[in-house]
């Protein structure tokens, strides 16, 4: 059994890492909703999980005075249902998969979810799942019609020991970075996407087909207050998910061994599957992202799934010019991946030149647009 708990409170940040440390203690996650940590209060929306019975799962809402809200899910229909996602996104049906996923986590969820967040309109919702739940997307559950990653600006949070790691680092530095794109000569996508973004940031380094080799990229790395990494990613279980090189792989082991980074603000792994776990029975969540957290980084964007090549190049680009524009990573995600479900037809031939689009807006599905999350602290 899982609970839901939500809260509302007024905290300093100082207050909500000493409250997260509790939830360590208890062996919890949060979901935790909540206005920019740079303001001196904090509206704190908390959703706490907590697995209690291998049974059923248990949806509770507390707000001031602990007034619960609770839905039932048996243990064996959220197993099927997560085993039927996990079959159909790796698939010919994967477009259709997202919708099913979305459609039952709005079922299953949005109605409790929706009164509290009317009522208390937060301007930020993160999200820290406990277990499977790192790999269903949540962002995704409908609000009224609307899904929430383009309602609230949305990220994530492995874990809460993570949450107090990265609040404990130096503030994010600024500064020049490196991209890396389409080392196998694979991805045609990818280039186009590499030298539009390198358009955004002139300063950082290139490396692009075989100049993409492990020992470069490390030398980089070590100096890079930006990443973005344009190429093949894959999941492996036990560390071994990797993102794929001129000459290898970087794989996540090596983020949690060997490799360190200036506290660089963001990592990009425009690539397959670079946030994907394997379900355990306990709280962790142990690939890509967390390694790149691990190794230095304040926030990660990665793929949930197998993405599509011409609609990640867009989000890509879209997300960029965001950035460019003085929006938050939390902000420049939600603004990208909006314009790409709501892009028309004449734009997405216009932007890519080769590509015979027939739909009206052909990346209206949210397999399309809602693949990326952001992992981390957002700012």
């Amino acid at each position: 059994m899982s609970l839901f708990l939500i809260r509302k409170f007024s905290f300093t940040s100082n207050q909500i890492l000493d409250l997260a440390g509790l939830g360590c203690v208890l062996g919890y996650s949060l979901l935790a909703f909540y206005s920019r940590q740079h303001e001196p209060s904090l509206a704190v929306f908390f959703i706490l999980i907590a697995w209690v019975s291998l049974l059923t799962f248990g949806v509770y809402a507390y707000f001031q005075h602990e007034v619960s809200l609770r839905v039932e899910i048996k243990q064996q229909q959220l197993t099927q249902r997560l085993s039927t996602f996990q079959e159909g996104i790796t698939s010919q049906i994967r477009a259709a998969a997202v919708k099913k996923m979305r459609d039952w986590l709005t079922e299953k969820l949005s109605q409790q979810l929706s009164k509290w967040l009317n009522q208390w309109q937060p301007q930020e919702i993160l999200l820290i799942p406990h277990q499977a739940w790192h790999l269903l997307p949540l962002h995704l559950i409908e609000i009224e019609g609307e899904p929430l990653a383009l309602r609230y600006p949305v990220r994530y949070i492995p874990a809460l020991q993570v949450l107090r790691l990265i609040h404990e680092r130096n503030q994010a530095n600024p500064g020049n970075g490196c991209i890396i794109a389409n080392p196998d000569s694979s991805l045609a996508g990818a280039e186009q996407e590499a030298q539009t973004i390198q358009n955004h940031r002139p300063e950082d380094a290139l490396l692009m087909g075989k100049q993409a080799t492990l020992p470069t990229i490390r030398q980089h790395l070590d100096t890079a207050h930006n990443g973005h990494f344009a190429c093949h990613g894959y999941f492996k279980p036990d560390l071994n998910a990797g993102l794929i090189l001129a000459d290898g792989s970087l794989q996540a082991k090596e983020l949690f061994t060997s490799l360190r980074m200036p506290n660089p603000r963001l990592i990009v792994l425009s690539a397959c599957e670079t946030a994907k776990i394997r379900p355990t029975l306990g709280d962790e969540y142990m690939g890509l992202v967390s390694g790149f957290l691990f190794a230095g980084a304040h926030n990660v964007l990665a793929a949930l799934w197998c993405v599509d090549d011409a609609s990640t190049r867009l989000l890509m680009e879209d997300f960029y010019q965001g950035l460019a524009g003085g929006l938050s990573p939390t902000l420049a995600l939600q603004q990208a991946q909006r314009q790409l479900r709501e892009m028309p037809r004449s734009t997405v031939q216009a932007r890519l030149t080769t590509k015979k689009i027939m739909s009206k807006t052909p990346y209206a599905n949210p397999y399309y647009w809602s693949g990326f999350v952001l992992v981390g602290d957002g700012v």
